[in-house]
């Protein structure tokens, strides 16, 4: 059974600024200031439902306040209305076409929507009208990331590091882009000043973890994920990952521990595909069944899940189920080589030699690393259905 990709986190956009929420502008009116002032205070403090009640009295006072908006917008965002602070700073935008800080924090909430466009063009806009701003080159270079130009984005984190060398996020953000693009160990030299920088980022401990894992180094990997959980006991990844790595020292039960912490913390798919995986290692079938259909039931389109599902459910005789798991991670993934390979170690089993050695060859289209393997798989099937 294969695992689930381990996935890069903790790389969350910094909010870019509370600038202007001060403002002492002698054109507003005194008494919005004020307001302003004191909504600056409770922001702070994370009083955010007070903050909102500043700024909207602010804006009652004088409408075209872009500021408040833009700070109010700050206030909504942290609070989890996402809707409304990107109204806001669509307003802060309309009424102050060169304010740098609204396109930035935009581009925070649009990254978060998968709006991935339309986050890299508000940060390119804050960064034409501010190029100084080195939390928006941050930013960007995340999101190229996740679009997949790793070059682009080390690029935007270096001129990050160029304009605050101390940045430790930039550090880390620039190791993920140098992890997908295989420069692991520069990618560990970046973790290892980011920690340098902020002793307690577990986020950077956590990742570190990742870059070790492609390096094989699996005890160092678990020492980072063990300082990530140390500096933040509520790392429901830290715990997935660290589960993934005990699951491949045949440490069944410690990973099976890990996975229901992480599920306690916060249920997810993945946690409940691996702890799934680790069970049916165990032997526990019965076990493994039920966190795979919650893999599903969270994550529908989890083509892992019913590839797994898939397999347990022919080791434990519903063959008729099994083909339809893998008739489904297939339909979700047509491209997903494993689903084929275990599809046809079924079909095999159940001396289906002509469907098991159509889908060994779609295998080796696929994944060519297959091949070695499954030429001796697929000659056997074929002698097995002379002698049938």
């Amino acid at each position: 059974m294969s695992k689930t990709l381990l996935i890069i986190v903790g790389l969350i956009c910094s909010v870019l600024t509370a600038a202007g929420c001060s403002s002492t502008k002698s054109e507003y009116p005194a008494e919005a200031l004020a307001l302003a002032k004191q909504g600056h205070i409770l922001y702070e403090s994370k009083a955010y439902e007070e903050t909102i009640i500043k700024y909207t009295k602010a804006i009652d006072i004088k409408p075209d306040f872009a500021q408040a908006y833009f700070c109010r917008g700050l206030a909504k965002k942290d609070k989890g209305d996402l809707n409304g602070a990107f109204q806001d700073y669509n307003k802060a935008i309309e009424l102050k076409p060169d304010y740098a800080e609204p396109y930035g924090n935009r581009g925070i909430i649009k990254g978060e929507w998968h709006d991935l466009d339309g986050a890299i063009q508000d940060y390119t806009k804050a960064i034409e009208l501010r190029p100084n701003y080195y939390k928006a080159y941050h930013n960007l270079g995340i999101d190229k990331s996740e679009k997949g130009d790793y070059a682009g984005a080390i690029q935007d984190f270096n001129k990050a590091l160029e304009l605050w060398p101390n940045f430790a996020k930039a550090y880390s953000g620039r190791g993920s882009a140098r992890t997908k693009n295989k420069d692991l160990d520069g990618a560990i030299r970046d973790y290892d000043r980011a920690i340098e920088l902020e002793p307690n980022y577990a986020d950077a401990y956590y990742n570190r973890g990742i870059t070790r894992t492609e390096k094989k180094d699996l005890d160092g990997a678990i020492r980072d994920y063990d300082k990530s959980i140390e500096l933040k006991p509520d790392y429901a990844r830290a715990y997935n990952n660290r589960g993934i790595l005990k699951d491949r020292k045949l440490d069944y039960d410690g990973a099976i521990a890990d996975y229901t912490k992480a599920i306690e913390i916060s249920p997810f798919a993945e946690a409940y595909c691996n702890r799934g995986i680790a069970k049916g290692k165990k032997g526990d079938n019965a076990g493994a069944i039920p966190d795979f259909n919650q893999a599903i039931e969270l994550w529908p389109g989890y083509a892992n899940a019913y590839k797994d599902r898939g397999t347990v459910r022919d080791l434990t005789g519903d063959y008729a189920g099994a083909l339809q798991d893998y008739a489904k991670a297939l339909k979700i993934d047509p491209k997903f080589a494993d689903a084929y390979f275990n599809r046809g170690v079924a079909e095999y089993s159940h001396r289906d030699y002509d469907a098991a050695i159509a889908d060994w060859e779609q295998t080796i289209k696929l994944d060519s690393s297959y091949e070695e393997k499954l030429k001796e798989f697929i000659e056997k099937a074929k002698k097995d259905k002379e002698n049938k």
